[in-house]
């Protein structure tokens, strides 16, 4: 029987090597090399807590009765711990989709233990998998299954295998070769019959140590059932092309600021089943185009039929905007009263698991809900709204040319008014249309759509302003004067986000905190979402002036153009800013009796790349007036590696300038 070869595309990865033999195992339970039990550190990763001496996955197909092809992963997971931090690695939890019915994917321990030293011998501690370990069910068809394995201590070894398996054979899971920890080695061995078809993606910034493949045979056998109900027996044998990937020596995934999900930079492989060809010649199209894709969405019961009004969203917006006179009226009213009325979960998602009414009764519900529902009372007022899905920050960005379900996990609302297209999210607060929370800031998202589907651009012209107006005069022995701070944009809405957050009380305090030394009296608070989308605080401010022949006063006063945001010397990850922040800081000064300017900061202008980034300092002086100014403007969102030592330069001269003193003298 003759199966098809897969076809690799040129942009995946390139066979650098094709083996001549099925590659081994690289570890046997229980095996323990003595040198591993006396190591003391990592020599690559001085410090770490933990290192993990072999991650090895053996990934393979096999036929469920009554379901079709499946997937098994048998994951094999070796680790060295040093400190009492690493003792964490001997806690164990895999989170898995069961589905409703408990079948769709399985988790199961098969074997688990620890070794150490016990006067220079080594002693074995072992987790019986029937007792110790333990399946707990989570929300929304998730289960959990968790061990703890016995005996962990300080410069022990734990190792543990489970198996994995799963009906979902068009995306099979990511293998990570790079994670929390250092990692010694990491093998992924993968069997795929010829008949399934697979593109094979390397994703992050290393190239594999290992790259082989090798043609081998494979028997596939099971039982089915005919149109008689009569079960038949089959077996049959086909090729097959076992790969094996191994990267080794690889540095832990360290935090890093202004960094999507750092999932998207690890070292990892993707395996998405693209079509299945069939022994007499027919082929099935797995991956479908982003519409068909989208009209699958719009038939699910979960989606595109939570999407639709019924009586009860008629109902609803016939009370809410019933009565308003225009359609940018009756969006703002409809929003806004989703918002106060429903709270969010914190659950993502983009299958909604309630009706909009059930989501009324239980005043909360998940991201998908919520949002489908705020599409749907938009449609029963009249308005031309779809669903957006997208990817958020920290969960990673969509491929815009192969639809991956998983890789989606969060849903806006869209909606045509005026001649424009504007985006809203239900799940924060007075968030108002045009804006989205920041962690849905992350390229482009997916308009589900029958009448116009496409890609929306999300974080593109995504902007905010930050303004320091601080006026100060001379008043007998004290500075006085006033400080406001103005914030516009999706500046305004990262406002608004503290607010929900922590409340207003605890906003505030951060923002005059780095003004203790000058005494901030009263504060006032406003928000406005009508027109610009705007936040400013007011506040009256004073210190006492110091009576000497020369007196030093810096003149900026923003903690934002005082500290470097990049203190680190090195960097591993792109820059990826959520939006692009301006930053205006304004001081008047009126000088008191008696003084005059002896020394001015001078002027500059510092501009990075095509003006990518701009910082401009000016200082002017009249008489008993000075005023400075200082301004920070940011066009670009994203910066490669490979610029950040120019990046911090800049901010360098930045963050130096603003450090710059105003010298006053005396009179004569």
């Amino acid at each position: 029987m003759y199966y098809s070869k897969a076809l690799w595309p040129t942009l995946l990865l390139l066979w650098t090597t094709v083996a001549l033999f099925a590659q081994k195992a690289p570890i046997k339970f229980g095996k323990i090399d003595p040198s591993e039990l006396s190591m003391t550190d990592c020599d690559f990763e001085p410090g770490a807590a933990a290192l993990v001496l072999c991650d090895y996955g053996e990934g393979g197909f096999f036929y469920q009765n009554g379901d079709g092809f499946a997937y098994r992963l048998l994951h094999h997971k070796r680790v060295k711990i040093f400190t009492k931090k690493g003792l964490d690695e001997a806690n164990v939890s895999v989170v898995y989709y069961a589905g409703k019915s408990g079948d769709y994917e399985k988790v199961r321990l098969v074997k688990a233990a620890c070794y150490y030293l016990e006067n220079g011998e080594m002693k074995t501690a072992e987790l019986s998998p029937k007792k110790e370990g333990f399946t707990t069910v989570l929300e929304r068809g998730f289960q959990e299954l968790k061990f703890a394995i016995p005996g962990a201590r300080e410069g022990c070894i734990v190792e543990y295998i489970y198996e994995r398996s799963s009906l979902d054979i068009r995306n099979l899971h990511d293998w990570y070769f790079q994670g929390d920890l250092p990692v010694l080695q990491s093998v992924y061995q993968l069997r795929v019959p010829d008949f399934f078809i697979f593109q094979y993606l390397l994703r992050g910034n290393r190239q594999l140590d290992e790259n082989l493949a090798k043609q081998v045979n494979q028997n596939y056998y099971g039982d089915e059932s005919d149109a008689n109900g009569l079960t038949q027996r089959f077996n049959f044998g086909a090729t097959a092309q076992q790969y094996h990937w191994a990267m080794n020596r690889l540095p832990s995934l360290r935090p890093e600021p202004f960094t999507t999900a750092p999932q998207e930079y690890a070292a990892h492989i993707e395996c998405q089943l693209m079509r299945i060809e069939y022994p007499n010649g027919s082929i099935q199209e797995i991956v479908p185009s982003y519409e068909k894709f989208g009209s699958q969405l719009l038939l699910h019961d979960n989606f595109g039929k939570i999407a639709e009004p019924g009586n009860f969203e008629k109902k609803l917006v016939g009370e809410v905007a019933g009565n308003l006179p225009d359609q940018r009226a009756k969006a703002n009213a409809i929003l806004q009263h989703l918002q106060e009325k429903v709270k969010w979960n914190g659950l993502p998602g983009i299958y909604a698991d309630m009706s909009a009414s059930r989501l009324y009764e239980k005043g909360t519900g998940d991201a998908a809900t919520l949002n489908l529902t705020l599409v749907a009372c938009l449609r029963a007022a009249g308005l031309t709204a779809d669903p957006v899905i997208l990817g958020t920050r920290n969960h990673g960005r969509p491929h815009t040319v192969y639809p991956n379900e998983g890789k989606f996990n969060f849903v806006v609302a869209a909606v045509d008014v005026d001649g424009q297209t504007l985006l809203a999210d239900a799940t924060s607060n007075g968030l108002p249309w045009g804006y989205l929370s920041e962690n849905c800031l992350n390229g482009e998202g997916y308009r589900v759509s029958a009448r116009a589907p496409g890609w929306i651009p999300i974080q593109a012209k995504a902007g905010g302003v930050q303004s320091v107006l601080l006026k100060l005069t001379a008043e007998g022995n004290l500075w006085k004067g006033r400080v406001t701070f103005k914030n516009t944009g999706y500046s305004a809405a990262n406002v608004l986000e503290q607010v929900n957050d922590a409340g207003q009380s605890a906003y505030l305090q951060s923002v005059l905190t780095p003004l203790a030394d000058w005494n901030p009296g009263e504060e006032s608070f406003t928000r406005q979402t009508e027109g610009d989308f705007l936040s400013v605080v007011e506040c009256s401010v004073s210190q006492e002036i110091e009576d000497a022949e020369l007196i030093y006063f810096k003149p900026v006063l923003a903690q934002e153009l005082l500290e470097h945001p990049f203190p680190q010397e090195t960097r591993t990850w792109p820059l990826d800013f959520p939006y692009t922040t301006n930053i205006n800081y304004v001081i008047t000064l009126t000088l008191p009796e008696g003084y005059e300017v002896l020394e001015t900061p001078k002027d500059l202008l510092v501009a990075y790349g095509d003006k990518d980034l701009t910082f401009q300092y000016r200082c002017a002086s009249a008489g008993r007036m000075v005023s400075v100014v200082s301004k920070l403007q940011m066009k670009r969102l994203a910066f490669e590696a490979g610029e950040y030592a120019d990046l911090r330069k800049f901010y360098d001269l930045m963050v130096q300038k603003n450090q710059e003193m105003l010298v006053l003298k005396k009179s004569k």
